[in-house]
């Protein structure tokens, strides 16, 4: 009966915090810099000299 109660309380913890039945995350992945915020930018002859 113990067992059932744990088994069902690891559940709702898995679900509530978007993990898999082994426990890994499924959650899409985080970047560390938003790449679509950069869309141009501007270059010259001579940027290095600077």
């Amino acid at each position: 009966q113990l067992n059932a109660i744990y088994d069902e309380a690891r559940a709702v913890f898995r679900t509530q915090n978007h993990l898999d039945e082994k426990g890994f995350s499924r959650a899409p992945a985080k970047t560390v810099q938003p790449s679509s915020d950069i869309a141009f930018v501007a270059v010259h002859a001579g940027m290095a000299a600077q």
